[in-house]
């Protein structure tokens, strides 16, 4: 599972992993943009 991400030292959103994103989210300007998951080409499309 990745978590979507940016903070104010960055300039473009990134994906980080479960063990990383404590880092990031203590960071100034962390936003969180969402959640990816590792089985999601598995899903059925609508």
């Amino acid at each position: 599972m990745h978590f979507r991400v940016i903070t104010a030292r960055l300039a473009d959103w990134i994906l980080v992993c479960e063990t990383c994103w404590p880092n990031f989210r203590e960071q100034a300007g962390y936003r969180y943009g969402g959640t990816r998951k590792a089985n999601r080409r598995k899903r059925k499309r609508r």
